[in-house]
């Protein structure tokens, strides 16, 4: 069956894009749907708090490199793939250093809740995803998404099969944050086992610099979209506390998972074919995008109202009376 559909599907074929963001989002709502169920609103909240620091840190120093590889009218070359790894490893540690100085800061700004154990392992993650192969961002570039696949999906899985497991063997919200950073190191290894591995060593600071002065303007508009969509979050768990932070997460959570989910799935294709009709020329460009955005229109619509009328018995059924608190803040 997987060699039938290694055959029938071209690499750039949209099923390859399409099912693994269904994949991905969808084994990562299985695991929010095990760790709301057997950790509670405060186990729940302790996780998302972990989670908002990591998106915090990687939204103050985004550079941009996805965006830049698959929007430049160049591709990488060897050498330009080694300053982009030099870049990664440096922003890496940069976190990394943050995050130990700010190691008092963030205990004292959730009053203690979150411990420092877990915080102790925030600098780690970014320094394992800094390893990350170069090559990987040309695969979205070139619409490799076959290969975008095997690596995020292998990733994904890894991380939902180690975490549920070590969830009902440990109860103990560390070793699910541990699960994650083993299969963000997996992620790393693989794309270096599977993907191109050549690098020019050398210390060529303009051939990446295009790619970051692109950079800059993604970095801008991802701290931007960050304080919208996180501001909110940052408040609640500082003033109401975890438990209330797990069950407003808990909301926001479901309703992301039906609406914005759904959309980003599609946009993680879209956006490479845009990228590419663009290069084609401007009336090709037009004609795709009308086609998507009315497609977009139609499809959040229907799902829109569908989540309202199902969401209260979804509740109900799968998670108990301990959520019930988070039907006032869907709706």
């Amino acid at each position: 069956m997987a060699t039938f559909v290694m055959k029938r599907f071209a690499s750039t074929h949209w099923v390859w894009s399409i099912g693994g963001q269904i994949l991905t989002r969808g084994l990562a709502g299985v695991k929010f749907f095990f760790l709301a169920k057997i950790l509670g609103p405060e186990g729940l909240g302790a996780i998302a708090a972990f989670l908002l620091l990591i998106a915090i840190f990687e939204a103050l120093s985004d550079s941009g490199i996805l965006s830049a590889v698959v929007h430049s009218a160049n591709s990488m070359d060897e050498s330009q793939k080694f300053m982009v790894l030099i870049a990664n490893l440096s922003r890496g540690i940069f976190l990394l250093v943050l995050a130990i100085l700010s190691r008092d800061f963030v205990f004292d700004y959730f009053k203690g809740a979150l411990s420092l154990n877990i915080i102790n392992l925030l600098g780690a993650i970014f320094v394992i995803k800094a390893f990350i192969n170069p090559a990987y961002y040309l695969m979205h570039r070139h619409r490799q998404f076959r290969t975008i696949f095997l690596i995020d999906g292998s990733y994904v899985f890894l991380d939902f099969v180690l975490s549920i497991f070590l969830l009902f063997q440990t109860k103990d919200i560390l070793y699910v944050i541990f699960s994650l950073m083993i299969s963000e190191f997996f992620k790393c290894v693989f794309s270096w086992v599977i993907l191109d591995h050549r690098l020019k060593l050398c210390w060529n600071l303009s051939g990446v610099k295009s790619l970051y002065s692109y950079g800059r303007w993604v970095w801008a508009g991802s701290f931007f979209t960050f304080g919208l969509n996180q501001l909110d979050k940052i408040l609640v768990a500082k003033y109401f506390g975890l438990e209330l932070f797990g069950i407003y997460q808990f909301s926001s959570k479901l309703t992301q998972m039906a609406i914005a989910d759904l959309f980003t799935t599609l946009t993680s294709y879209i956006f490479p074919v845009l990228a590419a009709a663009n290069r084609v020329g401007i009336s090709d460009l037009k004609s795709k995008l009308k086609k998507w955005v009315k497609i977009y229109l139609i499809g959040l619509v229907f799902i829109s109202c569908a989540f309202q009328l199902m969401i209260s018995s979804f509740i109900d059924i799968f998670f108990g009376g301990k959520w019930s608190e988070s039907l006032d803040l869907i709706e």
